[in-house]
């Protein structure tokens, strides 16, 4: 029974395409100097809903994070995971991309050079994309998006990228806003 477990697993980890999916990866840089950002977070997060209903709620499928190197360089498993549940289906991919001293980058804001539209950004990102941070201004509202969920992060995101999380506080408490 137990090589029969064994060989099932092993099948199941193929099916599931273990190790051959692509990586996103690239280079966070300042926009106005072109200089790489080292210590930036970058998160993907993957969000599934139920295929019967509408209008039901959301869930978090997966979460990648990593942290830019000295050069702004970053490389995270592009693997949305396997959804085991057969009645949802993955709904989006949300990018937000976050460095102490800059304007967060929610999905909407993300500015990736050369790609405009959300599948040209994605298909850069495949192959190696430049994203682009604000210097934050002293007279910039952004120190309100600073948080999880008015980056448009679930709350369950919160728990699943720590370095997510320290640079949020990090920024928060350079901002002078309560935690």
């Amino acid at each position: 029974m137990k090589t029969v477990g064994g060989i099932l697993a092993a099948v199941m980890l193929t099916a599931a395409g273990w190790g051959s999916w692509e990586r996103f990866h690239g280079t966070v840089v300042d926009i106005e100097t072109g200089k790489p950002i080292s210590e930036a977070v970058v998160v993907f997060e993957w969000v599934k809903r139920h295929r019967l209903g509408t209008d039901g709620p959301e869930y978090v499928q997966n979460v990648q994070e990593a942290v830019t190197d000295a050069e702004g360089r970053f490389s995270v498993n592009a693997s949305p995971g396997i959804n085991w549940n057969p009645l949802t289906y993955l709904r989006r991919l949300q990018l937000v991309v976050v460095a102490v001293g800059y304007e967060p980058a929610a999905p909407a804001l993300i500015v990736i050079k050369e790609a405009e539209s959300r599948t040209r950004k994605l298909a850069m990102l495949e192959k190696g994309a430049e994203i682009l941070l604000r210097p934050l201004k002293p007279s910039s509202r952004i120190g309100e998006m600073v948080s999880h969920g008015a980056l448009g992060l679930a709350e369950e995101t919160q728990h699943r990228a720590p370095n997510l999380t320290r640079v949020i506080n990090e920024q928060r408490r350079r901002l002078g806003l309560e935690d």
